[in-house]
């Protein structure tokens, strides 16, 4: 009972660090999958339990099929084997899909993990902005770009998370996340990495498709029309730098139109055509890595 006691705080341990580190260590991310990962592989020579549930084992076959394919394209076209780095991953997240659903973890951890990391993301962005006067905010770890990506992804987790947590009634947990949700946003906004911009309002209309069912229908114009005022409030407030960014990508925007791609905004336009191009070419097997460099 003690050694199943210490393999679940171990477990949750784990969890939470998966999101609370990403912002402190470099490479923090990865440290609580490797843990899990040894873990498991431990188990598995004492009788560890594969999971027979059925959305679990097509979620690990399809995880299984990314890496095959990636051998395969690797292997076939005499890419570097640095590449299968990218895609041993997935075949240990479907070892660990397999593995762990049998054990004995709380999704709290997990959730709580996420939202410590992206409250120490949005206070560093804060003093950082304001205190230090740092145009582009990142850290010694992450560059501005991955700094404000991350933010913005880990606030949108933290925001499906909001609904977990009504599902449980768990209502310190719901405010805490809701917390969490605002901060990477601002966190993402004050750094100034303007690439994940584009999805805010995609990603805020699948949150709203995928758990419009769990969200009191009294409480959505509300919670609308907060998220709008507190976006405009960064957007608007000059000191935040925000509108500044802005401005410069619908610069960059009217440039390329004019012809000229030499800007930060008209260089990736060009990146998602050439890609566009590449993939209505060769849809079905690609071109891979080295060919696309030529093809580009």
């Amino acid at each position: 009972m003690n050694n199943l006691r210490i393999d679940s705080l171990f477990l949750n341990l784990c969890l939470f660090s998966f999101g609370s580190l990403i912002f402190v260590l470099s490479g923090g991310y990865s440290l609580a999958p490797v843990l899990i990962a040894l873990f498991l592989l431990g188990t598995v020579f004492f009788g560890g339990r594969v999971s027979r549930n059925p959305q679990d084992l097509i979620f690990a076959s399809v995880l299984g099929l990314f890496f095959l394919v990636g051998l395969l394209d690797t292997v076939l076209r005499d890419q570097p084997l640095s590449n299968l780095d990218l895609f041993v991953r997935y075949l240990i997240a479907a070892f660990l899909i397999l593995y762990l659903s049998g054990r004995k973890i709380n999704a709290s951890f997990l959730w709580l993990g996420y939202a410590v990391g992206v409250l120490l993301a949005g206070c560093w962005a804060i003093y950082a902005k304001f205190f230090l006067g740092m145009v582009r905010i990142g850290t010694e770890e992450l560059h501005t770009i991955h700094f404000g990506n991350l933010s913005l992804l880990i606030g949108f987790i933290s925001l499906s998370g909001v609904f977990w947590a009504l599902s449980q009634e768990n209502k310190k947990l719901v405010v805490l996340l809701s917390i969490a949700f605002f901060f990477g946003v601002m966190a993402s906004l004050l750094s100034g990495t303007r690439s994940g911009w584009v999805a805010l309002p995609l990603a805020l209309f699948a949150v709203y498709k995928f758990y419009k069912d769990l969200l009191p229908k009294k409480y959505t114009q509300y919670i609308l029309a907060t998220v709008i005022i507190l976006l405009s409030l960064l957007i608007l407030v000059p000191q935040t730098g925000v509108q500044k960014r802005v401005n410069s990508a619908v610069s960059n925007i009217e440039h390329y139109l004019e012809g000229k791609s030499s800007t930060s905004v008209g260089l990736r336009f060009e990146m998602w055509r050439s890609a566009y191009e590449g993939f209505i070419q060769k849809p079905v097997f690609g071109w891979g890595e080295q060919a696309f460099y030529t093809f580009q």
